[in-house]
């Protein structure tokens, strides 16, 4: 088996890029809905309202995040978030749907946020 190299998600909203983000995921979801009928069970799908869930966890350092993810809630503007998975590329519009901030006894102040947008495809 030959060693090789692998891919680190990045991340950029609204064109800037984010560097103090400890993970991120993404969800692509169709939209398709199932159809089922009573005497035959799945018989197919119909074409639903796809979309892409993003969520970010951040640390926040002493000068505040680099991203101000609770403005961004409460303001609602709309925001274009990029992600880069490979050679491939997701970019696309929506909003950030909610954020929250915490910290315990003997660790960082931390965050996350969840971003929800338009479906399409890696490029």
């Amino acid at each position: 088996m030959a060693l090789q190299d692998f891919a680190n998600l990045t991340a950029v909203v609204d064109s800037d890029y984010m560097s103090k983000l400890t993970s991120v995921s993404m969800r692509h979801e169709s939209g398709q809905q199932p159809i089922d009928l009573l005497g035959e069970g799945l018989a197919g799908f119909t074409p639903g309202s796809g979309r892409v869930q993003i969520s970010f966890n951040y640390s926040v350092p002493i000068g505040g995040a680099e991203f101000d993810f609770a403005s961004a809630v409460a303001e609602g503007g709309y925001h274009t978030v990029q992600i880069t998975v490979g050679s491939k590329t997701y970019v696309g519009t929506g909003k950030f749907m909610d954020n929250d901030i915490s910290q315990s006894v003997n660790s960082a102040t931390e965050g996350s946020a969840s971003w929800l947008g338009e479906l399409s495809k890696l490029k």
